[in-house]
């Protein structure tokens, strides 16, 4: 019997979740550009901050503020 992989979902939200975001003045930490895109997310308790997620503009590299 052949099996078929599970399909799992991105927690953060795949390919898709940096569409339509905000862009803000921050340095990213890989390659010093000043400016990335981000968005917000509810990733611990309700009662706790979102966790501001980063993408830089230039080199793609991801970050966040929980970091």
């Amino acid at each position: 019997m052949k099996l078929k992989a599970k399909k799992v979902d991105d927690a953060l939200g795949g390919e898709d979740s940096m569409k339509n975001v905000d862009k803000t003045k921050e340095t990213c930490p890989e390659c010093a550009h000043e400016w990335a895109f981000f968005r917000m997310q509810q990733t611990r308790s309700a009662d706790e901050a979102a966790t501001r997620f980063y993408t830089c503009e230039k080199c793609s590299h991801i970050w966040s503020d929980a970091s």
